[in-house]
């Protein structure tokens, strides 16, 4: 049985798809003007990048 920290298999991880998401943001961004405040859309993508640069691996969870 797995414990309820390790990456089940097949279950896409958040850095995986981070860079997509930041995109997707900035894209909305561009296209829904002034629907977002510049300011949100770069604490947004800032928080998009932070996340997913600190994501544990599954190494670093084993105990």
């Amino acid at each position: 049985m797995a414990s309820p920290s390790s990456h089940p298999a097949g279950l896409p991880r958040f850095q995986d798809r981070a860079a997509g998401w930041e995109l997707q943001l900035r894209r909305d961004a561009r296209d829904l003007l002034d629907a977002l405040p510049s300011r949100t859309v770069q604490v947004a993508t800032a928080t998009v990048r932070e996340l997913a640069h600190h994501q544990p691996t599954p190494s670093s969870m084993a105990t």
